[in-house]
């Protein structure tokens, strides 16, 4: 009877697992349609709508520290799955609001509030899933599920884009697959609520003696071995080279973003005016120029830019 009860808790953490990825790679889906309704609803310029999604990425640093709390504060017996449930419960309440404001410029920062919360809700998901397929690989199939975890992210991709896009073009109403996405989201967290965590670990497992100390102690020997960790050379060096390669890319969107402020500002309007005064002067010397005259034979140094 045990034995059946685990086979079936298994699967629920496959299907968990399966799903959980899949939604992240799904992800594409709401954010093409997010980005619709901030161009043509919210009439938002492309500078603007630039500096709305690199700040939309701002949840997406505490990462680490998602990880450490979710090592160091159990939820019930539990320090994984409860966290999803977190997680994907943030999404569902930021995706629904998005569907329900209406999309007028007064309404802007309560939906940038929404779009921080959805962005909150999917790094502690994702850092927590990563987390827990790991660990029940490890002490159950030795990276088979990490591999099927993987496969269900790229094949949420592929369909989120594809879907997104088709629905774009048939009803062009980004509200409708706000509401869709909050639906397959609802079907995760019910999923969540229903898997139980504490059989998936043998007892032995050193990471389960730490529900039994205090939060101080749990917290403090997390960072610290993540200090040690770090410590090593063979772990510095490449963690050192993808946080630089992660980096690189908000750093260059933010002078990007920097760039186009200033030229829309100080330089475009110069810009505009040279154009036309020299454009002006290279017709002016175009129609001073008459058949038979001499100046048609000599060169001419055109002026226009």
């Amino acid at each position: 009877m045990e034995e059946e009860e685990e086979e079936e808790e298994e699967k629920k953490v496959w299907a968990l697992c399966g799903l959980g990825y899949w939604v992240q790679g799904f992800r594409c889906f709401p954010w093409l349609a997010l980005n619709f309704h901030m161009v043509h609803g919210l009439r938002l310029s492309p500078s603007t709508l630039q500096l709305v999604q690199s700040s939309a990425n701002l949840p997406l640093v505490a990462k680490p520290l998602f990880g450490v709390i979710s090592d160091a504060i159990y939820i019930g017996g539990a320090h994984r799955i409860p966290y999803i449930s977190i997680g994907v419960f943030l999404q569902i309440i930021a995706w629904g609001a998005l569907a329900l404001i209406p999309a007028t410029g007064e309404t802007f920062p309560a939906q940038m509030a929404c779009i921080l919360l959805t962005n909150l809700g999917a790094s502690l998901t994702e850092v927590v899933s990563d987390a827990l397929t790991a660990e029940f690989s490890r002490a159950q199939y030795a990276g088979k599920l990490q591999s099927y975890a993987l496969i269900a992210l790229a094949a949420g991709a592929i369909f989120g884009n594809l879907s997104g896009g088709f629905i774009l073009l048939k009803a062009q109403d980004p509200k409708l697959m706000f509401f869709m996405f909050v639906l397959l989201l609802t079907v995760q967290f019910v999923l969540s609520l229903t898997t139980k965590e504490t059989s998936l670990y043998p007892t032995q497992c050193s990471s389960h003696h730490l529900v039994q100390n205090s939060l101080p102690e749990n917290l403090s020997r997390q960072f610290s071995e993540l200090m040690t960790a770090i410590s090593e050379e063979r772990i510095y060096y490449p963690l050192l080279w993808i946080v630089a390669s992660i980096a690189v890319v908000p750093i260059l969107s933010v002078g990007g973003l920097i760039a186009t402020i200033l030229y829309n500002r100080y330089l475009k309007k110069n810009t505009d005016e040279e154009i036309d005064f020299w454009g002006a002067d290279g017709v002016w010397s175009c129609s001073s120029i008459r058949p038979g005259s001499s100046k048609a034979n000599q060169p001419q140094t055109w002026n226009i830019k």
